[in-house]
């Protein structure tokens, strides 16, 4: 893994994407993204009231999940970059999707270790009370800024990968986000619809 990438991606994103291209991406790509779901697990296990035999079900299964919806995204990213008279394969893609989203797992760290160490009080926003610990905001604030922070590096990545600029590679991310968004909410009618039918 190309570390000084992980440096340089959050003043200098096109030039870090094109060092990750350089050295094996597919690994790096991977391994950041599990990386990244482990942490969203880990965030929720702390948060939710989870049972334990789904955690550990989950813990197993989660570097399988990560590959595909990773490779499902990365396919999307490349059909629609090519929507915008874009170069990037999915290979590309999925780079430049997991390495953008560097900043987002860094805020949710900060929000795991927020949490281990103020407890309840970070959920503040949720349970619309006011926190005891100034930090709490400090951190909250942190992991907001980062979650945002994502779309800058990832646009700039995409628009690299596809040799254009990181306004258009915006306008790939947000497409491919909605088209994602859209097909979920058809799958979840046609549940619904089936689920009706079969109790009629």
């Amino acid at each position: 893994m190309p570390y000084q990438a992980l440096i340089s991606l959050w003043l200098r994103p096109r030039a870090a994407f094109s060092a990750v291209m350089q050295r094996k991406p597919t690994n790096s790509s991977v391994g950041l993204y599990i990386l990244a779901m482990y942490i969203t697990l880990l965030d929720y296990w702390l948060t939710k009231n989870v049972p334990s035999l789904l955690m550990s079900i989950a813990i197993v299964v989660v570097p399988i999940v990560s590959v595909l919806v990773l490779y499902l995204q990365g396919a999307i990213l490349g059909v629609v970059s090519r929507w915008f008279d874009g170069q990037a394969d999915a290979l590309a893609c999925r780079t430049a999707l997991s390495w953008g989203g560097v900043p987002v797992t860094v805020g949710a760290i900060f929000g795991v270790v927020g949490y281990l160490v103020y407890g309840q009080e970070m959920l503040w926003l949720e349970r619309n009370s006011t926190p005891l610990h100034g930090m709490v905001y400090v951190i909250s604030v942190v992991s907001t800024v980062l979650t945002f922070y994502t779309f800058f590096t990832t646009s700039i990545m995409l628009g690299e990968a596809n040799g254009f600029s990181a306004w258009r590679g915006l306008a790939v991310m947000l497409v491919t986000l909605l088209l994602i968004f859209v097909v979920m909410l058809v799958l979840v009618m046609l549940g619904a619809a089936v689920y009706v039918l079969a109790h009629l």
